[in-house]
């Protein structure tokens, strides 16, 4: 998927797939293109901004991510005028199965289930966000049961 296009005129939804499968291969070009210049990523070892911290976290991590529940809100969705693209942003939580693996012999060297935020604007991912559960999450985000959507 290198090189992919970005993704504003798609669901918000397809983005954060992409993110997964993209991540899964470790496709470091495919993911920059997923991202905003200011990308935030915060996880179990601290938080940092920008492309080039997000090229290293994506390098260094032995992280696979199996999502199991979804809850999204869309925060805001504005026309752009003249038919230029408008305005959208959102907020998406998954709850993850996570498997880390050795770099060199691929064995597995744990696994946990959390939950991760992830804040999109206009079809990029503007900030990753892990928080230890599920419940954690969508209250950190303001969301809601009823956010719960079918994926």
């Amino acid at each position: 998927m290198e090189g992919m296009q970005r993704m504003s005129d798609q669901d918000d939804i397809a983005v954060i797939r992409a993110f997964h499968a993209l991540l899964e291969s470790r496709d470091v070009p495919g993911l920059l293109a997923l991202a905003t210049d200011d990308i935030g990523v915060g996880g179990g070892r601290g938080r940092g901004e920008g492309k080039a911290f997000f090229a290293e976290w994506v390098r260094f991590a032995t992280i696979s991510l199996t999502p199991r529940r979804w809850f999204r809100q869309l925060r805001v969705e504005r026309e752009g005028r003249h038919g230029t693209p408008g305005e959208r942003a959102s907020v998406v939580v998954v709850e993850e199965d996570a498997v880390w693996r050795a770099p060199s012999s691929g064995r597995e060297m744990g696994r946990m289930r959390f939950a991760t935020i992830y804040e999109i604007e206009n079809g990029l991912i503007r900030s990753v966000a892990r928080y230890g559960n599920i419940g954690e999450a969508v209250t950190t985000a303001g969301l809601y049961p009823e956010h719960e959507i079918a994926v």
